[in-house]
């Protein structure tokens, strides 16, 4: 699964890592057209082992969004309930926010009426 944030007209791809990847990391790319996409570093771990720590243990289906002057995201390792990641900048290293929020897999975000994410 992966994500794509588009922020200040340039896509970034943020990608989970699952089968015989077993990363402890999490890898992104970036694009100003959507085709033509360059790998630009890890935003958690560095994609050796034991660099991104259990919470990125393959990660799944990460997502992304711009809120309040930060970018969050939501990753759930192997599946096994969501961690919410906190970064400045779309391509900043993000930084563990939350305990383990539950299990399943896929999370998502939702701002409300009030604007309360």
């Amino acid at each position: 699964d992966h994500f794509v944030l588009r922020y200040d007209g340039i896509f970034f791809l943020y990608s989970s890592l699952t089968g015989s990847m077993n990363f402890k990391g999490m890898p992104w790319w970036v694009s100003d057209n959507m085709v033509d996409w360059e790998f630009a570093a890890w935003v958690y771990g560095d994609g050796t082992s034991g660099s991104g720590g259990e919470i990125t243990n393959t990660a799944y289906a990460p997502e992304v969004v711009y809120y309040r002057g930060y970018f969050y995201m939501c990753e759930a390792p192997k599946g096994d309930g969501h961690y919410i990641l906190r970064a400045d900048s779309p391509t900043s290293k993000f930084e563990v926010v939350s305990n383990n929020l539950g299990l399943g897999i896929d999370g998502s975000f939702y701002v409300d009426n009030e604007g309360n994410l």
